[in-house]
This record gives structure tokens, C-alpha cells and sequence, in this order.
């Protein structure tokens, strides 16, 4: 439960920093006991119960020693921790050249040598570091490394020291594995680093990385303090990047097979990681039957950028679907998908947005080529709103814009005299029934399958028909969720557009409601089309026009 909590206080973007499990569980634990090795004995009493490590015979031969480092207790003298400690490295030592450990063993013998390590250092008042020249490195590089060994309190010498390096990485000149110990306990020397190291940045791309392939640069040092043998090991902090760090900002685009003549503008960015200047050329690869220039860079020194477009062009009957072009350098590269459908709006409307978290829905709005506005507060509070044909509230906009909640009635005033209204989802504890024309609440009922079959309940609605007729591929291909937080206690005033559900789940039928008000009209949805309108998705799109566009269709 423990772990668990310490997992979940991580989601802070969903307020769970503040979360107990123990208070949710009552302080309760309830684990029964499934499946056990034959070493163990049978314990259900904690979910650690029954297990003891040093009944396996592969620990035997570790035993010795950790028996002797029982003997370690606090207020004990330094001469006798030193002991101890010089005592456990050569018995250390002795085992991992004449036994095969298992293991258990290498990682117990692994974590002893650390604490040890840690009471000696703190004991003796010994720090150490290992750092290299460049903390950001690229293929082939050279860098330097220093080595740094002082102690406040002890007399350290006879120091001798081994380098670990990663596979394929070498040494230059100037390393010495031994040498006495000076006033500053100073090494330095030069590492190169391998032709293909694993990478660990852009660390979005790396986080996932299978752990076999994490690598390190170790110092393996042996000394002895007050003339007691201690061994201690220290790695250097460094981050592996590809020389150019390319970036797709486009990463998905949107085109209309009426305006392929136009072509597709994809937006870049390149970094150099090179300790120099690097230049270089921005390279197209285009689906057969289109066609796409090079770009040239430059990038003056390390950890420079620079931003360029390349514009594509489809054939001139292009065919809707979706096309993957690739951007490249001579280091990097990135595929961007380009989703090229037809997407019809109503003449002459005019949108305000009311936003909360990020500009998607803005983004989408400009996309569709439609006048628009983000209104301010003072606007919401105060301007005159009968100007924009439709006015979108996005997600959860309710819990950070101040005046939805201290003005609510502006925007119901702003329907009953002709708007249309559109409400993205939000979520239980942030919404009133009040803030609907016909009130109604918000549940935590969802749709988590983003595949899960969509039913159209009202196929005549305008909305599922104009300007863009909607029809089954439109659902296809979502990403996430369907949708979440939907309605509760929804009256008969509201028309029901659409019903789904997760498997095993009942049908939700509240995620997609309109309701005539006054001269105006009131769209309440908690499909998440944000999300789809970030990846250009056809249905989603064509959905959204609708919505935007329903003044001219409801009449």
C-alpha cells in the first residue's frame, strides 16, 4: 500500500499528491497468500511474511560475513568500523574470485559494499566525486574526466583505480591507475566514447528503454585509510544524445484534397549537439506521387538551434487517408503523418472561445479557417457576446475560469437570446446544476475503450448531418477514451445524439446532449474530441464543424 501511494502521489496533474491509501483502506491489509517457493515458509499475516532470504543455500557462502557485520552498531569507534570494513572487502574479494555467486548474492554483496562504503566515507569525513568535462555527449566524442578522492579526518593513500567503461568506449592518454595520494587527490585523463551508446535523450524517447541497455562510466577505486583497505565505486553522471536533435513540430497535418495545391507546411526544428559548428541539410522523403524540397541549416555552436518548414505537395487527386513523410538530417530523423479529408462549415461564423488548460480548441478553429476570438474575462463578464454565432466553453473550464462560475447567467442570457453554446466536459465537483439551462448533474460514469461501438440515437439531428454527414468511420481509429464525466439526472428537454459503452458496461446515453433555449441553442458533450482534434481526426473534425456550425443548421 505503501509503494502503491508513493506511485500515486506522482499523478499530481489529477490531484492525488495529497492522496492515503491508508485512510481509503482503513488501515486494513488484506493479502492471501497465492503462490509461494518451497523455501519459504507459508505466511499470509503481511505481504512480506514467510520470507527469509538466508535459508537459501545460495547465500551460504555470505554467511561469514554477515555475521561479522552484525557486529556494527552506532557510537561504535571508527578504528573498529575500519576493521570491519577492511575485514568484509577481502573476504569480498576472496569469494568473487574463487565462487560463482548467484544472483541474490552478487546484488546482497553489491548493497553491502555500498553502506559500508557510506559509514567509512561518513566516518572519516571522505568525499569523492567522478565527473566529465561535457555532462551531454554525442557519439564518438572526446571528453574529459576528473576524478576527485579527499577526507577531512583520515589519512588516505596507496590508492589505485580501475575504470568500467561501456561497451565500445575506450581511453586516451594521460590516465595513471595508481599514484600516491595528494593534497588534492586530483586525476584526469581523456574517454572516448563509444560509435553507438544508447541514448538517453530527448528522455521522452528513452524512458521506456529496456533496462539491459542502460550503461554506465564507473571509477572502481581501492585505498587504504589509516591503513585499513576500503574499496568504494563511483559512476559519472552523463546523458548520451544523437548529434542533431531533430524535431517535427508539425508532427500530425491536416489537408484538404481541395486545397492540395497549397500543400502541407511542416514546421522543424534541429539542436546541435556537436562541440563545433555544425551545418547541414533538411532532407523530404514523400510518399510516391508527391513531391517536397530540401532545406539547408546552420547551427553556429553546442546546444544552438534553428527552425525551417518544408512544404509537400499530394498529386492533384490525392485520395483521402492518411500519408507519412519523413524529415532527416544527417543524424536524425522524424516521421510526420499528414491526414489529408474534406471538412465543411457554415458560411459566415464567428467563434469565441473560452479556454482553460491549452489552445487545442483554438488550433482546431484556425484550422477549419473560421473567424474567431479567446475571450478574456472581462469580455465573458462584460462584452457583448451576441456577436459570435457559437461560444465554446473547453474542459473543466469551470474549475479555473473565476467569472463561468460568478457568471454563469451571462452565458445562459447569451443562448436564451440566440447563441449557440457549447460545453466541453467537465468534471463532478466542479460543475452546478445551475450552469445548464435545464439542470442537470455530472457523473463519474466513462467510456474507456476508445473503440467501443457508438450508436446513433436521433439520425435526422442536424447536428449528425450538417454540413458534414457523420457516419460510422468517423468513430474509428480514437484515441484514449470515448469519454468520461458524463451526465446524470438529464431531463427530457435535452435530445440524446449518441450512445456507447465499455464492455460489460450499460449504455451511456448522456455524452452527446442539445436543447433548444429560448432563441438559442445549448450543446452539453463529454466525448472527448479535444484529444482526437490534437491527432487531425477525420470524424472528430467533421463533428466538431457541425458543432460550431449549428446556428446555421437548427433553423
Amino acid at each position: 500500500i505503501d509503494i502503491a501511494q508513493k506511485a500515486l502521489q506522482k499523478h499530481k496533474t489529477q490531484g492525488m499528491e495529497r492522496i492515503s491509501l491508508r485512510d481509503f483502506v482503513g488501515e486494513k491489509t488484506e493479502y492471501r497468500l497465492v503462490r509461494s517457493n518451497s523455501l519459504y515458509r507459508n505466511d499470509s499475516t503481511s505481504f512480506f511474511g514467510g520470507i527469509d532470504f538466508w535459508t537459501d543455500d545460495a547465500l551460504a557462502p555470505l554467511h561469514p560475513i554477515r555475521e561479522e557485520l552484525s557486529l556494527l552498531h552506532g557510537g561504535m569507534s571508527r578504528d573498529s568500523i575500519l576493521l570491519l570494513a577492511s575485514r568484509m572487502y577481502l573476504r569480498v574479494d576472496s569469494l568473487e574470485r574463487t565462487a560463482q555467486l548467484a544472483p541474490l548474492a552478487r546484488r546482497i554483496v553489491a548493497r553491502w559494499k555500498e553502506v559500508v562504503g557510506r559509514i567509512v566515507g561518513l566516518s572519516c569525513g571522505i568525499s569523492q566525486s567522478f565527473r566529465l568535462a561535457d555532462p551531454v555527449l554525442v557519439p564518438k566524442q572526446e571528453v574529459g574526466a576528473s576524478l576527485l578522492l579527499q577526507s577531512t579526518e583520515c589519512d588516505v593513500a596507496d590508492l589505485t583505480v580501475r575504470l568500467d567503461l561501456p561497451r565500445a568506449w575506450s581511453i586516451g592518454d594521460g590516465w595513471s591507475s595508481t599514484g600516491s595520494f595528494g593534497e588534492q587527490g586530483q586525476w584526469s585523463a581523456t574517454v572516448v566514447v563509444g560509435d553507438n551508446p544508447a541514448r538517453t535523450l530527448p528522455a521522452t524517447s528513452a524512458l521506456y528503454r529496456p533496462l539491459r541497455w542502460e550503461e554506465g562510466l564507473y571509477a572502481h577505486l581501492s585505498y587504504t585509510v589509516d591503513g585499513y583497505l576500503v574499496r568504494s565505486t563511483v559512476r559519472a553522471g552523463y546523458d548520451i544524445v544523437s548529434p542533431h536533435v531533430l524535431t517535427a513540430e508539425t508532427e500530425r497535418a491536416w489537408l484538404a484534397p481541395s486545397d492540395a495545391g497549397s500543400g502541407a507546411k511542416l514546421r522543424y526544428s534541429v539542436s546541435n549537439h556537436l562541440p563545433h559548428l555544425t551545418t547541414g541539410t533538411m532532407r523530404v522523403d514523400v510518399p510516391v506521387g508527391w513531391k517536397g524540397t530540401n532545406d539547408r541549416f546552420a547551427i553556429r555552436e553546442e546546444d544552438g538551434s534553428v527552425s525551417g518548414s518544408i512544404t509537400v505537395f499530394p498529386p492533384g487527386d490525392v485520395r483521402p487517408g492518411e500519408y507519412i513523410v519523413t524529415l532527416s538530417t544527417d543524424f536524425a530523423s522524424e516521421a510526420v503523418s499528414i491526414r489529408v479529408f474534406e471538412v465543411s462549415v457554415a458560411p459566415g461564423i464567428r467563434v469565441g472561445i473560452i479556454g482553460s488548460y491549452d489552445t487545442t480548441l483554438e488550433s482546431a478553429v484556425k484550422q477549419l479557417g473560421l473567424e474567431y476570438a479567446v475571450l478574456g474575462d472581462q469580455e465573458v463578464a462584460e462584452g457583448d457576446l451576441s456577436e459570435y454565432s457559437t461560444i465554446i466553453v473547453d474542459i473543466r473550464a469551470y474549475l479555473v475560469r473565476d467569472v463561468l462560475r460568478t457568471g454563469a447567467g451571462r452565458l445562459l442570457d447569451y443562448v436564451h437570446q440566440g447563441g449557440n453554446l457549447i460545453v466541453m466536459y467537465q468534471r463532478t465537483r466542479e460543475w452546478k446544476p445551475e450552469y445548464a439551462p435545464y439542470p442537470f448533474m455530472i457523473s463519474r460514469l466513462r467510456i474507456t475503450n476508445e473503440d467501443a461501438p457508438v450508436s446513433v440515437l436521433v439520425p435526422d439531428h442536424p447536428l449528425l448531418r450538417r454540413p458534414n454527414e457523420i457516419g460510422n468511420e468517423d468513430w474509428a481509429g480514437w484515441t484514449q477514451e470515448r469519454g468520461l464525466y458524463f451526465p446524470a439526472e438529464v431531463g427530457g428537454e435535452y435530445a440524446r445524439l449518441l450512445s456507447s459503452r465499455d464492455p460489460d458496461e450499460p449504455e451511456l446515453t448522456t455524452g452527446y446532449l442539445v436543447a433548444k433555449w429560448g432563441r438559442g441553442s445549448y450543446i452539453y458533450t463529454s466525448y472527448v474530441w479535444y484529444r482526437q482534434l490534437r491527432q487531425n481526426h477525420p470524424g472528430a473534425f467533421r463533428c466538431f464543424a457541425n458543432m460550431l456550425s449549428y446556428p446555421a443548421s437548427r433553423d
